[in-house]
């Protein structure tokens, strides 16, 4: 019975333990299968005639639905078996990556993209908090960090992969291989247990002073995931039709030094966060990703989209864990299924609106000048940031009297 306790207890203060890797497995191959499709997807809506305002509304459109799931999504988490509500995202988003080969209308792809919304507004919630459980709290950051490095090791291969496919019109081998890697990670996901939470959650302890103040965070955080992410989804729908107008070949190299660069800066950057703090991430986070669109504004060569990539992945690539953890840290486990799903909506508006604003921007101007004008999203970001900032030392003042 000792030796039992020992077994556990270790297993609770332990980062790498079992059901953090199979969840770590099945998340990597949720996010190849919907990477892979990122980059690739306004190739193949431009192949079949589509124009750039429509490439930008189909590419927004996904995130509808994903913004009308939140709500739910979130109570679902707090009162369901988190794994089946995992599991239940995945096979939307797996029957919406296997359709679009055979969609060519804008009605078809429309809903399409709808379905696909759907999907990955409840997996994106459901494994951000799933794998919160299994990370020990002392090293929360570094932990969500790690877990979020699935996205960044399907960003290394996927895009590049998802690119040269579509640019050899190999179309039903780029969904195929979709609907493979979501395949993947539904069998992985079979492969984790967790138990049935109890539904009768303590609404008293919701309504508290305290409740409010992390529901206060996760809103904040949304607003800030939304000004930074603005950006970068305008930069993952145009950037390969932005190479394209430059004559700039083997843009996929951006994807996987933006990638290689995460792999060594995300651990480093929850370290850091655990022991300094978030702000010591967040604000120098912001003035790289600042740094990255200012370049990739006046970016004419091969050589300067890399270098684009390098300060992108030190910005923007540390930034979500950061916000993250801030939210989690702050949010007990029994409501951590709404505080991600708000998190995660101010991200699904950003790449809502996102695109169709920089399509419109581009339509109008210049790729260019949509690039640079999207700074004002990261500067607006900071000025939430020093906002919370604030709310936090005065939410200390007012603990301690």
């Amino acid at each position: 019975m000792i030796k039992l306790k020992v077994e556990m207890n270790q297993e609770e203060t332990k980062l790498w333990n079992r059901h953090f890797i199979l969840l770590l497995i099945a998340h990597s191959c949720a996010q190849m299968g919907y990477q892979i499709l990122v980059p690739s997807l306004p190739v193949y809506f431009q192949t079949i005639g589509k124009g750039e305002q429509v490439i930008g509304m189909l590419a927004g459109l996904m995130a509808v639905t994903a913004i009308l799931s939140r709500p739910y999504v979130g109570k679902a988490l707090d009162s369901q078996n988190k794994r089946n509500v995992y599991i239940t995202g995945l096979f939307f988003h797996l029957i919406a990556s296997g359709l679009y080969v055979w969609g060519e209308s804008t009605f078809i792809l429309s809903l399409l993209r709808l379905l696909h919304g759907f999907g990955i507004g409840i997996t994106t919630a459901a494994a951000a908090t799933i794998a919160a459980d299994f990370i020990p709290k002392k090293r929360l950051a570094e932990g969500v960090g790690f877990f979020s490095m699935a996205t960044v090791v399907s960003m290394a291969v996927t895009p590049a992969v998802g690119l040269y496919l579509a640019n050899q019109n190999h179309y039903t081998a780029l969904f195929s291989l979709a609907v493979l890697f979501i395949g993947a990670a539904i069998l992985f996901c079979l492969c984790l247990n967790q138990k049935e939470r109890d539904t009768n959650l303590n609404k008293k302890n919701q309504q508290t002073e305290v409740g409010k103040k992390e529901g206060r965070t996760a809103v904040i955080m949304a607003c800030i995931a939304f000004c930074v992410t603005l950006p970068y989804s305008a930069i993952v729908t145009f950037l390969a039709l932005y190479a394209k107008q430059a004559e700039i070949s083997n843009i996929e190299w951006f994807f996987i030094v933006y990638a290689g660069i995460i792999l060594l800066a995300r651990p480093a950057a929850g370290r850091l966060a655990d022991q300094k703090g978030e702000a010591f991430v967040v604000i120098p986070s912001m003035l790289m990703t600042c740094l990255s669109l200012l370049l990739l504004s006046i970016a004419e060569t091969f050589l300067s989209f890399m270098t684009v990539a390098l300060f992108l992945a030190m910005g923007y690539g540390t930034i979500q864990p950061a916000l993250q953890s801030i939210v989690l840290r702050r949010t007990p486990a029994s409501r951590r299924g709404r505080a991600m799903s708000t998190f995660f909506l101010g991200m699904d508006i950003s790449y809502g609106i996102g695109p169709l604003l920089c399509g419109v921007l581009v339509r109008l101007y210049s790729y260019s000048t949509m690039f640079l004008s999207s700074i004002i999203f990261i500067l607006m970001g900071c000025i939430l940031y020093f906002f919370y900032f604030h709310l936090k030392g005065r939410d200390k003042n007012e603990l301690s009297v």
